[in-house]
């Protein structure tokens, strides 16, 4: 459970990085976007690059939380920009998905 709200935070944090580019705003979104609008999505990617941490820590030992992390971090960025170069609109729906993924299953944390 761990890896997996982990993980669904991590494609998220890539895409509000990848969307905090003005290039790639523009191949996800068809526009660039405003200059807040990017910037929110880089603040969130950031946000949810720490979450994950803490996901991992908590859910993990803190001993094998970080290592836990560095490895999803890894993975989960090899699958993001594999599906962002592959379809650059519907990835933008894989990034919702593993929000909305990440989202629920923090309230299972909150029970250990």
């Amino acid at each position: 459970m761990t890896a997996a709200v982990c993980a669904a935070l991590l494609v998220a944090a890539w895409a509000g990085l990848c969307y905090g580019q003005a290039r790639q705003h523009a191949s996800g979104f068809g526009s660039e976007g405003t200059r807040g609008r990017r910037r929110a999505f880089a603040v969130a990617g950031w946000l949810l690059l720490a979450a994950a941490l803490a996901v991992a820590m908590h859910g993990a030992e803190t001993e094998f939380g970080p290592v836990l992390w560095a490895v999803l971090l890894s993975l989960t960025a090899l699958g993001w920009v594999t599906a962002h170069a592959w379809r650059p609109r519907a990835a933008r729906w894989l990034a919702a998905a593993a929000l909305l993924l990440g989202v629920l299953g923090l309230p299972a944390f909150a029970l250990i």
